[in-house]
């Protein structure tokens, strides 16, 4: 009997120590405060991939108010669930891939964690090459000579293009690579700066449209019961982006 007890706790040890590592441990880190919560979320919002994404609203055939509104709409759907979905584990510290064992079973549970890892990484890329032709505009505007670095193409992107993607690229890894710690003086910089930013060029544009603008300018703007549709696919786009 005794042999078999031991047999049958060496298996649990072993069991155990697959099912858990440093990353799916309860996290120890409780330093993020409201305003690193608040920085971060700073940083997720307003983004090249977020404006890019909300200037397309605007094919649906909606003008600003009704555009703004269904970003309005969305965002506080999102808020609501996410703050459902995230108290558990905020509230016990356990990571998301060990809370998906629940529906999905121990082994299970990688599926959603992979499917995660997946869209994470395709959206990675997408926000860095966003951020890299921004770079390449910002670049060519300052040293008009560069732009003969734009004219050529290797999978899609030019010389300038792959410089400023991998540059990117590389200091994002550099900053991950040295720890959630790191990542959140970083945010905390950010965050804040990204507001600073936003009021600067929004002031800016202001001046430059001689203070006169219009929250009603579509190409093709629809009416009645049109517009009813085309909000509702706003906010389900709103809901499906974030």
């Amino acid at each position: 009997m005794e042999d078999k007890l031991e047999g049958s706790h060496h298996v649990d040890h072993s069991l155990g120590d697959r099912l858990t590592n440093a990353d799916l441990a309860p996290s120890t880190d409780r330093s993020w405060g409201a305003f690193s919560i608040f920085a971060m979320q700073s940083c997720t919002v307003h983004s090249l991939g977020t404006y890019t994404f909300a200037s397309a609203l605007f094919f649906l055939g909606l003008v600003g108010w009704q555009v703004f509104l269904a970003i309005l709409v969305g965002i506080s759907i999102v808020f609501f669930l996410m703050n459902k979905t995230g108290y558990a584990g905020t509230d016990t510290r356990v990571t998301y891939p060990v809370f998906a064992r629940i529906s999905f079973g121990v082994f299970g549970a990688n599926l959603p964690a992979l499917i995660r890892a997946i869209v994470a990484i395709a959206w990675y890329g997408i926000q860095t090459w966003l951020a890299s032709v921004a770079v390449v505009v910002l670049l060519v505007s300052t040293w008009p000579s560069l732009g003969e670095y734009t004219k050529n193409s290797f999978l899609g992107l030019s010389t300038l293009g792959w410089i400023s993607f991998l540059g990117l690229w590389l200091f994002q890894l550099i900053v991950i690579r040295r720890g959630m710690d790191t990542i959140k003086k970083f945010q905390d910089f950010a965050g804040p700066a990204i507001w600073v930013v936003m009021a600067v060029m929004a002031i800016w544009l202001f001046f430059q449209a001689g203070g006169k603008f219009s929250l009603d300018v579509t190409d093709h703007r629809v009416y009645g019961w049109d517009a009813v549709r085309a909000f509702a696919i706003g906010v389900c786009m709103v809901l499906s982006y974030s």
